[in-house]
């Protein structure tokens, strides 16, 4: 049944690379490439990785590269893995394009068993990927491939706003996610698995209000900075915070198996 699934996301991830040559394709990396709206998380997973120069960082499940770039420009060697061989040919022109290619390796790979040895990175980062994988195995290989003094920083989908999982049923009859994907939302509870392989673990909630706007094309810096705020001030309350569209977890302190 695993390799079922991992075959068929494999099959839908790279249907959905599409054609290299394609000449509407959008080669922006990193937080500038999301809805204005919706960069919050993005922006701050970058503010996390602004000084990792030298580091050896892994992109875990980097699907195009999108948010490789950003910590490769900041002067850290990123290897990104992927199941998906379409998606990384994306990921290797794109480095190419922004100049990073000497800083950059990519390389296909099963997230839930990681082609590389215990504690080989620094810090190991992850953007909507965790809904693709059976969450215990894929977190426990972020822990066994980190050094000990590591980190890993996470950006997911939290898996409660009634509203949200409608869209992502619809995408699921439209043929844009999978069966397991759409069935996999992280949520709250599932946050468990970090506290146990991690020492350390914070989550910060994203994307309340600031929903309303990613919807509109009309809105101003000013009305995105209220919503951004009125958004901490919800987020920060229990019922309110599961409601998040994104989470940002960061952990530290690998615990050996």
């Amino acid at each position: 049944m695993s390799e079922t699934r991992k075959s068929q996301e494999q099959a839908h991830y790279d249907r959905r690379a599409g054609d290299l040559d394609d000449p509407r394709y959008d080669w922006t990396s990193g937080a500038d490439r999301m809805n204005p709206a919706l960069r919050a998380p993005y922006q701050h997973l970058e503010a996390l990785l602004a000084d990792c120069a030298g580091k050896r960082i892994l992109d875990f499940g980097c699907g195009h590269g999108i948010f490789s770039i950003p910590p490769a420009r900041n002067g850290a060697h990123v290897v990104g893995v992927d199941i998906s061989p379409r998606s990384l040919a994306f990921a290797r022109r794109r480095s190419m394009r922004e100049h990073v290619g000497d800083q950059m390796q990519f390389c296909v790979g099963d997230c839930e068993h990681l082609p590389f040895p215990d504690s080989t990175f620094d810090i190991v980062m992850s953007c909507g990927v965790l809904s693709c994988l059976n969450l215990t195995r894929g977190v426990s290989e972020v822990a066994r491939v980190l050094r000990p003094d590591g980190r890993a920083i996470f950006v997911d989908t939290l898996g409660h706003n009634p509203v949200m999982n409608l869209r992502r049923r619809w995408a699921k009859w439209r043929g844009d996610r999978t069966d397991w994907t759409t069935q996999h939302i992280l949520t709250v509870p599932a946050l468990r698995v970090f506290s146990e392989r991690f020492d350390h673990c914070s989550v910060r909630p994203f994307d309340l209000t600031t929903l309303f706007l990613a919807q509109c094309s009309w809105h101003g810096r000013r009305l995105l900075d209220a919503a951004t705020a009125i958004d901490r001030w919800m987020l920060r309350r229990e019922p309110l915070s599961r409601l998040a569209f994104k989470v940002v977890v960061e952990v530290s302190g690998p615990k050996t198996s």
